[in-house]
């Protein structure tokens, strides 16, 4: 007898009212630099200064002081340039009008909260990457200098008179290879703190091979399960929860963050820079100057439906690169 079932009826679809999305988006690094104060120029830059190398040779007894220092003669101007990013959606007439299950406002809506999600991630990528600065020109986009190209021994290509030399990263601080040891990283560690002159509390951005092998040394690592961490934003102080591993070494304690978005390409994937890329980073000397927050920006319906865009404008300041240390793939 003819009866109608699942499989020679034609019942109505159920689409769920769900869209999965899988793709990295958390941003440790980025969410965690503070905000510093906005740019007032696409050029932004500020000064460093250092001590003279100690004088223990005396003064003779009865002789006048008549020669005099200059106290500032150490100082050096860093500088860094504004990058604007944008990310843009759109969603046509037809979306609008056959909306299927869900409703017009969720798509449009959707549309931006991907669009802002993508944003974020494409100035962490920019945070994290070894882009050099550019200047803008006839069909050339201004770019920000990235923290694998702030924090390097040697410069080359362009802006590289924006890093004096007397402020550059150690050659010690920088480790190449595919091994990293536990040896290795105290020596970065004693470089940055030669550097710096003090003990300090430092946060590892690792990417995830990286993150691996420092796990697998065991000693020196406490386990815990999340940390705050406090954070500038617009005069406010917002706080971000991770979760972080500590190590404990001879120079100072390191929270250990995996994240995804270091030593990247633009428009490229997880490779094995990135995979491998490290970077020990001085919280109080990192941060980004937005000159625009970013911003929704609506443009005209001309016809295609309903569209507009996402923008900020920033720029990365790394205080003084003496202060970081790097670890990247060996060649």
């Amino acid at each position: 007898m003819p009866e109608a079932t699942t499989y020679n009826t034609r019942d109505r679809e159920d689409l769920l009212d769900i869209v999965t999305t899988l793709s990295p988006q958390e941003t440790p690094l980025f969410a965690s630099t503070r905000k510093g104060k906005r740019p007032g120029n696409v050029l932004t830059e500020w000064l460093t200064d250092s001590l003279d190398l100690p004088n223990i040779a005396g003064k003779i007894e009865g002789e006048d002081v008549t020669s005099h220092k200059n106290p500032f003669a150490n100082r050096a101007v860093v500088k860094n340039r504004v990058q604007t990013f944008t990310e843009s959606w759109k969603v046509s007439r037809e979306q609008e009008i056959i909306s299927g299950p869900t409703s017009v406002k969720a798509n449009i809506a959707d549309a931006k909260a991907k669009a802002l999600n993508q944003l974020k991630v494409n100035m962490a990528a920019a945070l994290g990457s070894d882009q050099q600065a550019v200047t803008a020109a006839s069909g050339v986009a201004t770019l920000t200098r990235g923290l694998g190209a702030w924090v390097s021994d040697t410069q080359s290509g362009s802006g590289t008179s924006d890093i004096p030399a007397s402020v550059r990263t150690p050659s010690s601080s920088i480790v190449s290879t595919n091994e990293l040891s536990e040896t290795q990283f105290n020596g970065i560690l004693q470089s940055v703190y030669e550097a710096s002159g003090a003990k300090k509390n430092y946060t590892a951005y690792l990417g995830p091979t990286l993150k691996r092998i420092v796990t697998e040394w065991k000693r020196g690592l406490n386990a815990i399960k999340d940390d705050s961490l406090d954070v500038p934003v617009d005069g406010e102080v917002k706080t971000i929860v991770l979760a972080v591993e500590i190590y404990e070494g001879d120079f100072g304690v390191v929270k250990l963050v995996p994240d995804l978005f270091l030593g990247r390409a633009n428009n490229t994937g997880l490779t094995s820079n990135s995979r491998y890329r490290g970077y020990v980073v001085t919280p109080e000397l990192l941060e980004l100057g937005f000159a625009e927050a970013p911003t929704a920006v609506d443009q005209p319906d001309q016809g295609g439906g309903k569209r507009g865009y996402f923008e900020a404008m920033m720029s990365i300041r790394c205080l003084h690169p003496a202060g970081f240390g790097k670890i990247v793939a060996a060649a």
